[in-house]
Formats: structure tokens, sequence, C-alpha cells
């Protein structure tokens, strides 16, 4: 089980994620565009909220189970928001009038000792037709082939001590990730890497503080996954049921 009090607090101590979360939040926002749904639902939010970087929608409920995170996701008062200080569960799926056409499940399934049941959670969620949008780290990732090739690490899916920190679970590469979502009864829309990260986090930031990685090489890395497939920093992938 979580410990969603220290999470919190590793969460805030984070170099680099704060950068990473726009990229992610930017591929987020082009399945939202493609897909136009009138309904999401965002399953843990953290401090920026789906409603941050979209606003077309006419309802968006959150389940947050931070408090503090949750908190500050409802102080702002934003029209259709609804937030659910829990985690997501089945027996809240009777609370809602309607089903989702967009369940957004980002950075969060290898988090989860058990990810299988947080996606038999949400199909109860999702409405016919509907889509549910998940993103991981890259097991496969440019800066873990890298710690590979030096030795630092014995294979791509082992985890690394900042994975032991922030509590996660697994190492997703996209062959793995599409057998969990295949294994629970889930077909594969899309799926693609994004985000080239040659170095750690850390290292990352370090090269950020000092001026010698700048915003337009940070965009740059991004485009650059186009050319690199499978190698990005992270993986996203969109899924439904089968029809």
């Amino acid at each position: 089980m979580r410990n969603i009090n220290q999470y919190e607090r590793d969460y805030l101590d984070n170099p680099f994620e704060a950068e990473l979360i726009e990229y992610r939040h930017k591929k987020t926002v082009e399945t939202l565009e493609l897909l136009e749904p009138a309904s999401i639902l965002e399953v843990g939010c953290g401090l920026v909220p789906l409603y941050d970087y979209f606003k077309d929608f006419q309802s968006l409920v959150i389940f947050e189970p931070s408090f503090k995170f949750s908190e500050a996701a409802s102080n702002r008062s934003v029209k259709g928001v609804t937030v659910v200080n829990d985690e997501l569960k089945a027996d809240y799926a009777a609370d809602f009038d309607e089903k989702f056409d967009l369940i957004v499940i980002s950075s969060l399934l290898h988090e989860l000792e058990n990810p299988s049941a947080l996606l038999e959670c949400a199909r109860g969620f999702l409405a016919e037709g509907g889509t549910i949008h998940i993103n991981v780290p890259n097991a496969h990732s440019m800066h873990r082939m890298l710690a590979y090739k030096m030795g630092l690490i014995n294979r791509l899916e082992e985890r690394s001590d900042r994975q032991v920190r922030f509590q996660q679970h697994h190492t997703f590469s996209v062959e793995t990730l599409g057998e969990l979502v295949s294994s629970a009864g889930f077909e594969i829309l899309s799926s693609e890497t994004f985000f080239i990260k040659p170095f750690t986090h850390a290292q990352m930031q370090a090269l950020l503080d000092s001026g010698l990685l700048t915003e337009a090489m940070l965009d740059g890395l991004y485009l650059l996954a186009e050319d690199m497939p499978g190698m990005g920093a992270e993986i996203v992938m969109n899924v439904r049921i089968p029809t």
C-alpha cells in the first residue's frame, strides 16, 4: 500500500519532473484534441489537474487520494469539475449519472502493486466506445539503455533507487504495458514513446540549472522521439474495450 503522506513530500522534491510534466500534458492534449471528449475522468491529478491545460469539456471528475493535492484542485472552483479525495473505487460508479468518454490514467500504473485492478475498476466508469489514456515511464528509455551499457543496471526492467524511493512497483516497456492492458480486456488504439531523456532526472536538472540545457533543447528532445521510436522517456497508450 502506498504511503500517501510520503508520496506528497517526494512529489514536491523531484528534480526535472516539473519539466517532464509539461511534455506529458502536451502529449495528453494531443489525445484530448483528437477525441474531443465531453466527459473526462482523471485518476490522480497531483498539483497540475487536467483543467490547468485543457478547458474544452462539459464535465471533469478528478479522483485524487492525496488530501493536499485534492484540496488544491478543489480550491480553484472550475465550472464542471468535481474532485473526490479518494482512490478510484468501483463503489463510486453509481454516484455519477453518466459514464466517461475519456479516462486519463497518467503516471500512475507503475506506482501500483496491482495495476490490473485499477484497469478493471476503470472499465466500470468508461462509456461505450470510450478511451483510456495511459502514461507510464519507459523501461527502454535512452537514459536506462545508457545505464545498462555502463553496467549500472543488470537489466532494463530493473527498479532504480529513484523508483524505490517514489514507491514505484513496476517498470514497463511498450511490450509489457501492452500485455497488461490486453490481459485486462482492452485493445490498443495507439502507442508511442516521447521525450528523449539521455540522463537521469537529477542529471537533467543539473544541466538545466547550469544553463547548458535550454528550453529550445527540451522542445527538440520532445520532437526527437519521432526519429528514435521506442526510446522516449515515457510511454503513452490509448486503449478501449473491443466492440
